[in-house]
């Protein structure tokens, strides 16, 4: 039975996965004329003049976004930690908690 089962799905699984495979290729390729099709005819134009350099107001900002990230990454994995503690913990203490009977009536 587990012979037939497998005779009918590696076939099929093989299709799928050369269906998958032939799709993302054809994916990439549609990606690349896209992209061909958007670049080519702009290669002869000059980009416009964008500033490069930030200004000190940019740079701080960005300093203050960088800090409040640390600061919440570091909050969240103390507390993501602690959580898994206390997990572990109830759950050794709900094994480690003998099964009672019920008691007898007279």
């Amino acid at each position: 039975m587990v012979e037939v089962i497998q005779g009918v799905l590696e076939p099929l699984g093989t299709a799928t996965r050369e269906l998958l495979e032939t799709l993302w290729v054809l994916t990439v390729l549609s990606g690349l004329i896209a992209i061909a099709c958007q670049t080519i005819p702009r290669l002869g134009r000059r980009l416009p003049n964008r500033p490069t350099n930030p200004s000190e107001s940019n740079l701080i900002q960005l300093a203050v976004i960088a800090l409040i990230r640390t600061f919440l990454n570091g909050f969240l994995d103390r507390e993501i930690e602690a959580e898994q503690r206390w997990e572990e913990e109830a759950q050794r203490r709900t094994e480690a908690r003998p099964i009672l009977s019920p008691l007898r009536q007279p």
